[in-house]
């Protein structure tokens, strides 16, 4: 017996034929074996299932053998059926003896030791299944023809069945016999169909009392004239027409009804279908030389015979007679090209593009008739129209050609030309200020405006700084304030202008600035630093907290990360030793914060505790400042707001123990913004205490009492972020500084000097009227306080103020313009030359140290 399709985890056989291979040997009855084999109707009459009872204990597998009639039992298999399977499933094909008892056993397998026999089961198998019925509605014979192969040798007979379907095949009734003239034909001729309906047949083999499975369905059979299929619809260049092609379905039709529709080029209908008159009434192709080109239109076909018409076919989709023009087309003003750029995408590889303009109203209505403005090959795809008027309104569109032969235009929207800006802006320095030098191209500017910025912010922030007529080429800008700056030249005309590009400009600095030499410096990463005697610097970070090692003579140090630190949170002493003096959360006191020193003595770091303060760890802030012996005294706040001289504590070391020491005697009332310690050349405190409306000095004297002094502010107010800090020759002489923030746009902000002479305050000066705005204000002075130097941040770039016996002196630094927070520092050296460190705004790395020289 030869066996195949074998399908894995269902076992799926058929057999196909008897004979051959023998069977296994009687077993071992020692070796359990499988029992209570049965052979069971499966999902059809072709279709058994094998199963079993499996052995108890492990085995390899199975064997299974089969017998046709009384030849001998064939293994079934060349290796062995996996041991877990209880059960396969067998399929007959239609090659297989028909009416014809097949036997199985099996039995057990334990390496090459096999069980004995189980039982034998048997199962028959009948008569073979019909194929598929086929066939057509026959309008010679007036009736469904059917034909279909029997793939019986043994049956006697057949039963044909019809049911009525829709055309998709599903049925609608139930299945009818129908009489069959001849029990062992293949074919059939069923003439009591209905007209114009759908029949489906399927067919039974029979042998006595016994039948086979039925047949597969047939394909529905239409009782009519088969609709043609929907037609392909292509536009054919050499002749001018539509080419429309169908499948007929039917060789029964005398004639066809073609049909025709215009639409647009969406597929929706226009008008009413018109009848085409076919060149070959039983054709399938049709040549319609009667559109109008450029139009789209959809065609329809009916069979025709006699009196009789089919169903129409699907409507054909939309085809365009005449080229297929551009799919989208747009228009938009390039200002860097000066001109409008039309852009467009075609399908087509062949033919040329044809570009046309026509002037427009603002609602997009043509003025006037449309011009060639290009013919283009067809690979271009974009093209810039630099021929423009400004203040005009354009339409363009785009058409595709191929010889005599030009497609539906595609249009563009409207597009309106600004006015023409200046262009070759220069800026160069001269005596009198930025002298400017542009060309003017606009016809339709009423005048022309000069505008300034401070740079990289030209947006938002510009200045109209002269308006001047439009045939003006020139102007200087007598600007007096240092910085860097970019100037834009603009043509106007009511809402209407048209800038230049920026032109960036530098003030040079004047004649008495600090002459610095600069140098690229690749320091560590840093969140703050301070300048050291010999002109080095500490460097120290927030994160992790505590000071770097930048070639110096001390390891880094990390104390933790709860910490809260000053503005300025590293200083060094006179020794070139750094200090850090900040609050950290008591750990066994949530609480309760502790007000800590590090520093390094030239040897080792050290740290104390200045003191404790009963707060949270989020509430209070302080600041401090190094005596003349290294030793820091600072100025606490354990409030978490309203800051009053209640509040606040001084602490200083006496002898060898830090003390807390109230503001006793003073008992001003206000709530202070901003306060600073600083400590004089006889190391005695100084406290500035700034509010709303009111500045004041405090002072102690050697008893321990404090005094407060009303300093001359006139009727300036004071707010949180003003600056204030002051350096004391000693009790009697001294500078302070304070800043004032304008509003809006400019935030215009004046810097102001106080200074103290023989023990009384003079009126404030303006040291600088910046005219934008001053932000992280740094201060520094000479080891003998002879020199002060500012170093602050602009809206115009980094400057530094400095004080010589000639008074103040301003000089342009850095261009820090859009940096957030920059790192910036100052101080002076033993030989009371300034240093600055300015640290690279992102992408660069690193920092650029500046030196007098």
């Amino acid at each position: 017996m030869r066996l195949s399709n074998l399908l894995a985890p269902v076992f799926a056989l058929i057999l196909v034929s008897c004979g051959g291979g023998g069977g296994s040997t009687p077993g071992n009855t020692s070796i359990p074996g499988p029992t209570n084999l049965r052979a069971t109707l499966g999902t059809s009459p072709n279709n058994f299932v094998l199963s079993w009872t499996p052995p108890a204990g492990a085995i390899s597998g199975y064997n299974l053998e089969a017998q046709s009639g009384s030849e001998p039992f064939t293994n079934m298999f060349s290796g062995l059926i996996p041991s877990d399977y209880t059960s396969l499933s067998f399929f007959f094909n239609n090659t297989a003896p028909e009416q014809t008892d097949f036997n199985f056993r099996i039995n057990a397998a334990i390496g090459s030791t096999v069980s004995g026999y189980s039982n034998t089961a048997t199962f028959r198998h009948g008569l073979n299944t019909p194929g598929t019925p086929s066939g057509q509605f026959d309008w010679s014979q007036a009736g469904v023809s059917i034909s279909w192969s029997r793939e019986t040798k043994v049956g006697d007979g057949l039963m044909i069945e019809r049911n009525v379907t829709d055309q998709w095949g599903s049925t609608n009734g139930s299945w009818t016999a129908l009489s069959v003239p001849d029990p062992l034909a293949s074919s059939f001729l069923d003439t009591t169909t209905k007209a114009n309906t759908y029949y489906s047949y399927r067919i039974t083999n029979k042998l006595g009392s016994s039948s086979s499975q039925a047949s597969p369905i047939s394909q529905p059979i239409f009782t009519g004239l088969a609709a043609p299929s929907q037609p392909t619809v292509t536009f054919d260049f050499t002749t001018l027409g539509m080419n429309i092609s169908w499948v007929k379905n039917t060789t029964f039709n005398d004639n066809v009804k073609i049909e025709r529709i215009e639409t647009t080029n969406y597929g929706s209908q226009i008008g009413t279908w018109v009848e085409l008159t076919p060149t070959d009434p039983t054709g399938n192709t049709f040549l319609d030389t009667t559109v109008t080109l450029n139009s789209y239109y959809s065609y329809r076909i009916t069979n025709l015979r006699g009196g009789t018409a089919s169903n129409a076919s699907f409507v054909s989709y939309c085809a365009l007679a005449g080229i297929q023009g551009p799919s989208w087309a747009y228009a938009n003003w390039d200002s860097n090209l000066g001109g409008i750029t039309v852009s467009w995408y075609v399908s087509s590889t062949t033919g040329s593009v044809l570009l046309e303009r026509a002037l427009s109203d603002n609602s997009g209505t043509t003025i006037g008739n449309w011009s060639t403005l290009a013919t283009l090959p067809i690979t271009a795809t974009n093209y810039t129209d630099l021929t423009t008027q400004e203040l005009t309104y354009y339409l363009y569109r785009v058409s595709l050609v191929r010889g005599a032969m030009t497609s539906r235009p595609t249009l563009t929207y409207q597009t309106l030309t600004p006015m023409a800006p200046p262009t070759g802006l220069t800026a160069a320095a001269t005596p009198e200020g930025a002298k400017l030098e542009w060309q003017n191209h606009s016809t339709s500017a009423a005048q022309l405006v000069v505008r300034r910025a401070p740079a990289g912010s030209y947006s938002g922030n510009a200045t109209d700084m002269a308006i001047l007529t439009t045939t003006t080429t020139s102007y200087t800008d007598p600007i007096t304030s240092l910085g860097y700056f970019d100037y834009r030249i603009c043509a106007k005309n009511g809402y209407n202008e048209a800038s230049s590009k920026e032109v960036a400009f530098t003030t040079p600095n004047p004649l008495d600035a600090l002459k610095l030499a600069n140098a690229t410096r690749s320091f560590p990463d840093a969140a703050d630093a301070a300048l050291l005697q010999d002109g080095s610097w500490a460097l120290a970070t927030t994160s992790p907290f505590g000071v770097l090692s930048n070639s110096n003579p001390w390891s880094p140090n990390f104390p933790n990360n709860n910490y809260r630190s000053a503005t300025n949170m590293l200083q060094t002493d006179a020794q070139g030793h750094p200090h850090l003096v900040y609050l950290t959360l008591n750990l066994q006191n949530s609480q309760q914060a502790i007000l800590r020193h590090l520093w390094f003595d030239g040897t080792a770091w050290q740290s104390e505790d200045m003191g404790h303060i009963e707060i949270s760890y989020y509430g209070g802030s302080y600041t401090y400042t190094l005596d003349s012996t290294g030793k820091p005294q600072a100025l606490l706040d354990p409030s978490y707001y309203n800051t009053t001289t209640n509040s606040l504590l001084y602490v200083h070391k006496v002898g060898s123990s830090w003390t807390q020491e109230p503001l006793s005697g003073l008992n001003l009332t206000e709530n202070f913004s901003n306060y600073r310690l600083r400590m004089d050349g006889a190391d005695s405190p100084h406290v500035l205490l700034a509010s709303w409306n009111s500045l004041y000095e405090c002072t102690r004297d050697v008893q321990g009492n404090w005094q407060a002094g009303l300093l001359p502010t006139g009727s300036i107010q004071f707010n949180s972020s003003d600056f204030v800090d002051g350096i004391w020759a000693d009790a009697d002489n001294g500078t302070l500084f304070y800043s004032i923030q304008g509003s809006y746009p400019t935030y215009n902000t004046q810097l102001f000097s106080m200074k103290k002479v023989t023990g009384v305050w003079q009126a404030p000066t303006v040291v600088t009227n910046s005219g934008y705005g001053i932000s992280g204000i740094q201060i520094a002075y000479s080891s003998d306080r002879a020199r002060i130097a500012l170093l602050f941040n602009t809206s115009a770039g980094l400057k530094t103020f400095h004080l010589d016996e000639n008074g103040w002196h301003q000089t342009l630094i850095f261009n820090l313009i859009g940096t957030y927070s920059p790192l910036y520092r100052i101080g002076f050296d033993t030989s009371k030359k300034i240093h600055i460190l300015v640290k690279n705004p992102s992408p660069a790395v690193g920092y650029t140290e500046f030196m007098e020289q």
